[in-house]
């Protein structure tokens, strides 16, 4: 429990009505059930121990807000006209989320990714840390290691990690 310490408002007087005691209470998280009660303190005085009274328990859940964003989207094509979008849901949706809207817009194509050669030239996955790769490093991209083979090879070769993907979309794919 946070306990407040409230002073009273000052008694009436002539002309003046009594106000009610209040508190505002902050800062305090959105769409989140809260208890409160009241509890009145007398003055104690010469060794007269004096408990005041305790108002009923009262529970309120604040207000909704804007949540905040939905955390991991991941998309896949599973047919030539579908694209399959998942997410997880925000860490705080700060309400009772109902639904999503999902936008969808179709971009032109760009031209020059038909005309890069990724196997010949590689290519660098964007990452969170920066990377700084040696000339020696560099002239490794797309290389065999097969003995015979004269340098660059003709396929890239899938990773972990892609072939994992796979594996879950085809899975993901048997459950529909």
């Amino acid at each position: 429990w946070v306990i407040a310490d409230v002073e009273p408002p000052p008694r009436a007087t002539d002309g003046k009505d009594q106000v009610e005691p209040g508190h505002l209470i902050h800062p305090l998280k959105p769409w989140t059930q809260y208890a409160i009660f009241v509890k009145t303190l007398l003055s104690a005085y010469d060794e007269h121990q004096v408990h005041g009274a305790k108002s009923e328990i009262i529970y309120v859940r604040t207000n909704a807000t804007k949540p905040s964003v939905p955390l991991d989207p991941i998309s896949s094509s599973n047919s030539s006209s579908q694209i399959i979008l998942k997410w997880k849901p925000p860490s705080d949706p700060n309400g009772n989320i109902t639904h999503y809207l999902v936008f969808c817009q179709q971009q032109p194509e760009a031209s020059d990714l038909y005309k890069f050669d990724y196997c010949q030239k590689g290519m660098k996955l964007p990452s969170r840390a920066p990377t700084h790769l040696d000339n020696e490093e560099e002239h490794k991209w797309n290389q065999t290691d097969e003995p015979g083979q004269s340098g660059r090879c003709c396929s890239c070769p899938k990773t972990d990690t892609q072939l994992k993907r796979e594996a879950e979309e085809s899975e993901y794919r048997k459950t529909f």
